[in-house]
Parts: structure tokens; sequence; C-alpha cells
């Protein structure tokens, strides 16, 4: 009997220092560094840690969340003349008209002018799943998601043009979708569950799901790729503030 109280007392022991453990691990990852310091070749770097890494996935819900803005200055029309081959780009740019508008021997094709514009990317975080809380999605549903995802956003009437990504995230609760425009939660909402309804009632053969089109082809799951669509749009029906907002 005193051997086996004292085997208790053993556990418990190592339980308590385990738990210890643990929380001085969550407090360390919650602090959420800016920087972080590496060695390679041995030279010390230093990287500056991601937008998504800084967002505290302890207290993260199910939802759909402005995960960054990114803008680029873009040339929005170029114009094209053909120039003599002794002539340069300089003397163009300073009044030199151009001979023709065809493409003769002496002469070749420049770029000059064009109007600079600034072009915003809006990345979203569809967090099917609460971080650390809930099972991640299996292989086989996120790829089928994935695959008639992608397929409804780029067939959508009024917002094909626009989407730039659809892809999942690498930890499995969720995906990614990169759209032109300065847009918020409450603009793609509609969208999205548009997508997801598509996913739910979707049937016949899964596009790109064939050996010639996918790499991976024959991990699929339509049935399980449905009920997550449909658990997550559950969600995004009933979405609140913190539901559409990352976390403080």
């Amino acid at each position: 009997m005193r051997s086996v109280l004292e085997r208790m007392r053993t556990v418990g022991t190592i339980v308590r220092q385990n738990r210890e453990q643990m929380q001085r691990l969550l407090r360390e990852l919650t602090e959420f560094p800016k920087k972080f310091r590496f060695h390679f070749n041995h030279k010390e770097r230093v990287l500056e840690k991601i937008a998504s890494f800084m967002i505290d996935h302890l207290n993260l819900e199910s939802g759909l969340f402005v995960s960054r803005r990114d803008q680029f200055d873009c040339m929005r029309r170029v114009h094209t003349f053909c120039l003599p081959r002794q002539a340069s780009l300089g003397a163009f740019k300073k009044g030199m008209q151009p001979e023709s508008n065809t493409l003769p021997e002496t002469t070749y094709p420049a770029t000059c002018g064009g109007d600079v514009v600034s072009v915003v990317i809006t990345t979203f975080d569809l967090r099917f799943k609460r971080p650390n809380k809930e099972p991640v999605m299996d292989m086989p549903a996120l790829h089928t998601i994935e695959h008639l995802g992608a397929t409804f956003l780029r067939s959508h009437t009024d917002w094909s043009k626009r989407v730039v990504y659809f892809g999942p995230m690498g930890c499995r609760t969720g995906f990614y979708l990169i759209l032109a425009g300065d847009l918020s939660s409450e603009d793609v909402l509609p969208l999205v569950r548009e997508m997801l309804d598509f996913i739910e009632h979707f049937s016949g053969p899964i596009p790109g799901a064939s050996a010639g089109e996918c790499g991976n082809w024959q991990e699929q799951n339509l049935d399980m790729a449905k009920w997550e669509a449909a658990r997550y749009n559950n969600v995004l029906k009933n979405a609140k503030h913190e539901n559409l907002n990352y976390p403080d």
C-alpha cells in the first residue's frame, strides 16, 4: 500500500511539474517577439516575424478575418513604339517621334510612359477551426475544399477577376483567400458563404481530380468536405465581432 501511495505522489509531482512547464511555455509563446535570431553559415541573422504569427492563436475563434493588406505600385498603361536602332530611349523621351508603327529591320520595340497606380491586395484568413482547441481538418477533405473552392471562385461572375489565390494553411485549420482590392471581412462575407454553400451542395466528379490534372488526385473526400463547409458556414451565418476581427 505504501509503495502505491509513493508512486501516486511521484506521478502527481510529474504532472504538476509538466503543467508548470506548459504554462511557462505558453507565457513565452504569447509574448510574440517581433524578431528572432538564428545562425546560418556561422553568421547570426535576424528575421522579422510575419504578421500571421503575431496573432494570438490561443484566443482565436473560427471566423473570417483580414490577415494582411499589401500595397504595390504598378504600371497601368505601357505604350510600345518602334525606335531606330541608333536612337536611344532617352532621346525619344525628349521629344523624338517614332518613325512608324511597324517594325522595319532598322528599328526595335521600346516601352515608354504609363500610369503608375497603387494596387492593394487583401489576404483573408478563412479559419474553419479554433486553433489548438479543435481537431484540424483531415487532408482529403482539405484537398477537396481546395479544388471546389478554387473552381468556384475563379468562375464567379463578379469576383473571378479579383481572385489572386485560394489555398489551405499548413496547420490545416483553414484557408487563405487573396483578393485584389482594399477589402474588409464584411465585404467578402457573402462571397465566402456562397462558396461554402456551393461546396456543401456539390455533386458529381470533383474538378481537377484526375491523374493528369492533380499531383495527388486520389486523396479526396467529398462527404467530409461538405461537412466541414456546412459547419464553417454556420459559424459565418451567426458571425459576431470575434468571428470577423482578430483578437486584440
